[in-house]
């Protein structure tokens, strides 16, 4: 369990059957396509745009007929991959890319204008001044202290870095539809770096072109913290080339709608939709932010998102599967634990699940300490597709759970595991948790089969998660000894016996559903509790007096 640390997740996933999914991927490592229900920004209401930019008969800036006959909306971004302390390269501090402008493995260096599908235009004007300039949307899922963003973009006919200027500004809503600024401004140069790397826009028709040099522009964004929620970032820029500065739109092989990027034209002196010139089709802008997850001290997570572009496989959670993955509580801490990210796949989004906890047994999951039936799941979001299998979808699923306490000890580290069980969909389908091999956190992931009644080692697989809750200090030993509640017998019958160095506070009692059976507040050191009336079985009793709580298990006999 570590406190605040780089976070950052990318999705797409590869899935087979039998307990598992699995396909193998071959294009597009670094694409994401999922879809997500049409809701257009302000601009592409309008049914005609006039978007500024550079096409393959010249500067373009008369009106084009928006093309929204899309039934969903195109999404290419990625969440960027979290690396472990001490290692290097890239996507060590990378939040989100928006999507690719590079469309081909098998010629890395070219971002193709895909003129054999009727598309247009090279890249949309975003020239400081002439008042043209890009925005587009990005969610985050948590707090983030944002450190600099990339942008791509280029000047026709420069054969090195001319970009010499970058302006930024953050939007809290559509800038076309009512949105405010709440950070940054059009009028400071905020430029960190620029470097000419060796991407080049080209036609598809003609792929040999050395005329526009993709440079990548870094600005610097001191200052800015963002909460969870979702944003527009603007940005126009300045160069010492005669032509642009250009910036080309999300490319993807055999798409033509890649995103709902808007652009501000000084020519109409307004926001447009960018769209393509020849299709009419909305377009993405392409930018990465960089940054590192911002909240409060006593704040802990375990994450493991993927360490490459592509999960390999995902593992089966319906019906007679559980998966489970262990978290550390380091020594001298309780962990309690308040939230859980996890990317899970199927064909469609996630309408249930269940949760169990368990000790840890040498390196696997042991006795169950704990469950809760269908916990909140706060927000699902379509976050990619499957590649080479376009029926299965991706999605984000961020759970609210009933805190749960996870005890650590004072002196070493403390095992414990995570289960997802019984997800369902509407159409009753199996849904998996995705996995990686690029990193694993503390043991494999392990799946248990109802049928069987055994549980499976998934040797090199561990699951992607991000387990988030609050560390408390381990009571000192003096303090402890006056605090810690007593229970006996245990097992018990008929009645359990309570006493503490300190006034009781409240009780309650749980069974292994997350249900509450029983609670009472108790004002002395000691008391008593009838369980008489309860079936045979396990039940978790949670105490708290107020500075603290403590969780025991109970053998109802």
């Amino acid at each position: 369990m570590k406190k605040i640390n780089y976070f950052a997740i990318a999705f797409a996933l590869i899935l087979g059957s039998y307990g598992f999914a699995q396909e193998s991927s071959q294009d597009h490592q670094q694409q994401n396509t999922g879809n997500t229900p049409v809701e257009w920004e302000g601009a592409y209401l309008n049914g005609v745009s006039t978007p500024n930019a550079e096409t393959t008969s010249g500067i373009q800036n008369s009106p084009v007929q928006i093309n929204t006959n899309h039934t969903q909306k195109a999404y290419f971004g990625s969440y960027g991959q979290y690396r472990p302390d001490g290692t290097s390269g890239f996507g060590e501090s990378l939040i989100y890319t928006n999507g690719p402008i590079v469309d081909t493995q098998d010629e890395p260096d070219l971002s193709v204008l895909q003129d054999n599908l009727g598309l247009d235009s090279y890249g949309f004007g975003v020239q400081k001044g002439s008042t043209n300039s890009l925005a587009d949307d990005f969610t985050l899922t948590e707090d983030f202290d944002i450190s600099k963003l990339d942008f791509f973009l280029y000047q026709t006919g420069e054969t090195t870095a001319s970009i010499t200027a970058v302006y930024v500004q953050i939007w809290d809503g559509d800038p076309s539809a009512g949105g405010s600024v709440v950070w940054g401004n059009l009028s400071t140069n905020v430029m960190d770096n620029v470097v000419l790397t060796n991407i080049r826009r080209v036609l598809d028709s003609d792929r040999s072109s050395q005329s526009r040099k993709i440079q990548k522009v870094t600005a610097a964004t001191s200052g800015l913290s963002l909460t969870a929620g979702t944003y527009y970032v603007q940005a126009t820029f300045e160069g010492t080339g005669s032509s642009g500065p250009w910036m080309p739109p999300i490319t993807v092989m055999d798409e033509v709608f890649t995103g709902d990027a808007l652009q501000f034209t000084g020519t109409a002196n307004d926001w447009q939709a960018a769209v393509d010139a020849g299709t009419g089709d909305p377009q993405g802008m392409p930018f990465e932010i960089y940054g590192v997850l911002s909240a409060s001290n006593d704040t802990c997570l375990e994450i493991n998102p993927h360490y490459d572009w592509v999960f390999e496989i995902g593992w089966t959670i319906s019906s007679e599967y559980t998966v489970a993955n262990d978290v550390t509580v380091d020594a001298g801490t309780d962990f309690t634990l308040q939230t859980i990210s996890v990317p899970l796949a199927g064909e469609w989004p996630i309408t249930d699940l269940n949760l169990v906890y368990f000790e840890d047994d040498n390196g696997k999951p042991g006795n169950e300490i704990g469950s809760e039936n269908s916990p909140t799941i706060s927000s699902i979001t379509a976050i990619g597709g499957l590649l080479g299998n376009p029926i299965f979808n991706v999605y984000r699923v961020e759970i609210a759970v009933t805190p749960f306490e996870f005890s650590g000890d004072e002196t070493s580290e403390t095992t414990y595991w995570i289960g997802i069980k019984d997800v369902e969909n509407d159409h009753g389908s199996n849904s998996f948790w995705a996995s990686t091999t690029g990193h694993i956190v503390g043991n494999e992931s392990y799946q248990f089969d109802n049928v069987t009644g055994d549980w499976t080692g998934l040797p090199e697989w561990d699951g992607n998660y991000t387990f988030k809750g609050e560390c408390s200090d381990i009571l000192g030993l003096e303090e402890n000894q006056v605090a810690t509640l007593q229970v006996y017998p245990n097992p018990a019958s008929d009645v359990l016996y309570l006493s503490a160095g300190k006034p009781i506070g409240t009780v309650s009692l749980y069974n292994l559903l997350g249900q509450e059976v029983m609670q009472m507040k108790m004002d002395d050191t000691s008391g008593e509790i009838n369980i008489s009336h309860l079936p045979v079985g396990t039940y978790i009793l949670k105490n708290d007096n107020g500075q603290g709580s403590q969780s025991h298990k109970i053998i109802k006999k």
